[in-house]
């Protein structure tokens, strides 16, 4: 709650610690902020600073950590070429594995093409298609030159049909394509020459599927379209057609529940809260949920503005569910559902927004 005369709205700026720009938003009603999501391209643990400012000037921040842990859960096939030749592929036509530049360890993929037509494909392993309705991917890409249009990547089905691709336009902006080969989304973001990127792709299945496709952890495009009634099966690299580009790829991540280096529940993700968030009278306790979205992708970071007493309550019972039914309980708070339901996976103590 808020008693500070004159406020009516309050502007929240929440900076993730990685150098990505920052989110902000605004609420013109006291209660819970939401949750707001951000990907960290990386594994590490990183500060996170959430700063309030009521429509008085009055502002503060405070902080918390967050510890994004690396893994494999999920993860149908990661290659990153260091056998230095093909033998990591299903099949290709052109290309190279090259030592300059090398995006990641020794060896990269390049696909240098003018006018011709380059690619090289990925399965689950050798010739062995995978079968997912919904597919996480993940690559390095580096563009050193191009002519037109080009394409980054084509999305298959367990067939090996097309079912969606990501192009690079002339201006260096990210192109999507549904299964009929129409345009459904246009980057902002302006992929420079030379300059190394982390380019992940979420793909859904069939007439209404859902896609999503980050840049450095960041989200380019979303959205939902036609993307074929078969199951996600493959990825072919510089997609099937002709094009004049020198394109540069590396670390192919696939995976079958989150883009690769994202957090699951159970993995050592945990909170660290350093203090409540005074704004004047504004009482705000980060709740720094990790709890990864719907598709695994993103962890959202819940902030709930907590009565002060409920406040207390939680710091005094921790995440324990039975110390803090009771405590509620006697303190006539909330009912035993309504604890239950924003409490979940109790066994690693990781815990919902609570407001």
């Amino acid at each position: 709650s808020d008693t500070t005369p004159g406020a009516s709205s309050w502007t929240v700026t929440v900076n993730w610690g990685d150098n990505t720009s920052p989110t902000t938003f605004t609420t013109n009603s006291q209660g819970s902020l939401g949750s707001q999501s951000h990907t960290y391209a990386q594994a590490g643990t990183y500060t996170a600073t959430v700063t309030v400012t009521d429509n008085q000037n009055v502002s503060n921040a405070a902080t918390f950590q967050v510890t994004v842990s690396s893994t494999t859960s999920g993860l149908v096939n990661f290659v990153n070429f260091e056998t230095g030749d093909f033998s990591q592929t299903a099949a290709h036509q052109g290309g190279a594995i090259v030592t300059s530049p090398a995006l990641d360890g020794t060896f990269s993929l390049q696909l240098f093409r003018s006018n011709s037509v380059a690619w090289a494909e990925i399965r689950q392993s050798g010739s062995t298609f995978y079968n997912l309705p919904t597919a996480f991917y993940s690559f390095l890409f580096q563009s050193a030159s191009q002519t037109g249009e080009g394409g980054i990547v084509n999305f298959q089905d367990a067939n090996g049909n097309y079912k969606a691709a990501l192009h690079l336009s002339p201006s260096g902006k990210l192109l999507f394509y549904d299964a009929n080969g129409n345009l459904l989304a246009v980057g902002t973001t302006t992929l420079l020459p030379n300059q190394t990127y982390k380019i992940s792709a979420m793909i859904g299945t069939g007439v209404n599927a859902p896609f999503e496709i980050l840049v450095n952890g960041n989200v380019e495009l979303s959205g939902t379209g036609n993307l074929g009634n078969g199951n996600n099966g493959s990825i072919r690299l510089g997609g099937n057609s002709a094009y004049t580009t020198n394109y540069y790829y590396d670390d192919i991540a696939i995976n079958s529940q989150m883009f690769q280096g994202a957090a699951l529940p159970g993995t050592s993700t945990h909170r660290q809260v350093n203090g409540e968030i005074q704004v004047g009278n504004i009482s705000i306790t980060p709740g720094g949920s990790l709890l990864p979205s719907a598709n695994g992708n993103a962890v959202p970071k819940v902030l709930p503005v907590m009565p002060s007493d409920l406040a207390l309550l939680l710091q005094t019972a921790g995440n324990d569910r039975n110390s803090l039914l009771w405590s509620l309980e006697n303190q006539g708070a909330v009912t035993p559902a309504q604890i239950d339901s924003f409490f979940t996976d109790l066994g690693t103590g990781l815990a919902k927004e609570i407001a």
